[in-house]
């Protein structure tokens, strides 16, 4: 009766071995075919943003304190910026629109380790000027911070060609 219940522990133990060794294997193609993914979102945002003629399209707005829906769009066309971006509803800001005013101080810093984008720019619309930040991670979010005066708002959404 021992030597039964020792045989059906050892069963039981062979298994679990195998089957641990199997999960540990499909982790690993997993990662691997992530990181394939991750690499191809980052390559074609490079190639986005190399064409010169692109969009960043919102979901949410962060003004510091609070986040909420947001579907803006701004179009980036030949160092021109068109479009409008909405504020929080509870904020003082008003929607700030572009009708293809011109970018300066355009750059452009692409970061092949991190599979990261970053795009920096300044911008003159009537009265007012601003500083873009956009940060392309390598899941394709890209984040858009714009700096006025005192205020700094960040658009959370996705960078698409034109």
């Amino acid at each position: 009766m021992k030597n039964l219940f020792y045989e059906f522990l050892k069963s039981i133990s062979l298994v679990f071995i195998i089957f641990i060794f199997s999960i540990s294997g499909i982790t690993a193609q997993s990662h691997k075919t992530d990181n394939i993914t991750l690499e191809k979102t980052y390559e074609r945002n490079k190639t986005i943003i190399e064409s010169n003629s692109y969009e960043f399209r919102s979901l949410m707005v962060y003004d510091g304190s609070q986040r909420e829906k947001n579907y803006s769009k701004v179009s980036f066309i030949e160092n021109k910026l068109s479009g409008s971006l909405i504020p929080i509803t509870s904020s003082k800001s008003s929607v700030v629109s572009f009708e293809k005013d011109r970018i300066k101080n355009y750059k452009v810093q692409t970061n092949d380790e991190n599979q990261s984008v970053e795009l920096s720019f300044d911008l003159a619309s009537g009265e007012m000027s601003f500083q873009f930040n956009i940060r392309i991670m390598p899941n394709g979010k890209a984040f858009l911070k714009v700096y006025s005066l005192n205020e700094e708002i960040e658009y959370i959404g996705t960078i698409f060609r034109q």
